[in-house]
């Protein structure tokens, strides 16, 4: 029907065994994300068993034909258990992009960023990108509930992972069109409100200084 970037797919539900079950019903356009490996290494059990289930649950879109995925980290190196998790389920070649070299219109081009990370977090959402972030420390919780986007937060836990799978799945792409103009609203007014703090301070910083010197 000359659509770009679609897909003939439906409902789609991710199996015990990892595979992701589609029952064809309507056309959904493919979803583009940026994921972001940098899993860092203060692991619990918990968090391990969700990093596989977000691994199994990426490569089974991309097998399906339901996400285009590209794979950047903040880090510039990755540990080598981290590469070795990866390639189980994500083909080896892959080229892996440094945050620090990711333009703003590089990460534009995404439908959703998925992270771990507080400085990958900002530079999606900040480039206009939405952001599912792993709350694996409190630093992305605590940016986001500044923003009013706690709802972005995914738990590395079952009950995180099974919504993960609800964000990704279905009509994602088109889904997260429609969450894009309340996060750039948050976005603008948390830069607002965080410029007129920091401008406060100056002024406060300022007077100290010149108290100071007389």
């Amino acid at each position: 029907d000359g659509l770009t970037n679609h897909e003939m797919v439906g409902d789609a539900c991710l199996l015990d065994d990892g595979s992701l079950h589609i029952q064809p019903q309507s056309t959904y356009r493919r979803l583009r994300l940026w994921v972001d490996l940098s899993f860092g290494a203060q692991e619990t059990p918990e968090s391990t068993v969700f990093r596989y289930r977000l691994l199994r649950l990426l490569a089974s879109l991309e097998e399906s034909g339901r996400a285009e995925i590209s794979l950047f980290s903040t880090w510039s190196a990755y540990d080598p258990w981290v590469r070795h998790q990866v390639a189980q389920f994500l083909p080896r070649d892959r080229p892996i992009v440094s945050l620090s070299r990711a333009s703003r219109s590089t990460l534009q081009t995404a439908d959703l960023c998925i992270t771990y990370r507080l400085h990958a977090c900002a530079a999606a959402l900040t480039s206009g990108a939405p952001v599912l972030a792993v709350e694996y420390e409190d630093k992305c919780g605590d940016f986001l509930e500044y923003l009013n986007l706690q709802q972005y937060l995914i738990a590395p836990n079952a009950e995180g992972a099974a919504k993960l799978e609800t964000w990704l799945t279905g009509s994602a792409a088109d889904r997260w069109a429609t969450e894009l103009p309340r996060i750039h609203e948050a976005v603008r007014h948390g830069k607002e409100c965080t410029e007129a703090a920091f401008g406060r301070f100056r002024e406060k910083l300022e007077s100290v200084t010149a108290a100071r010197k007389t």
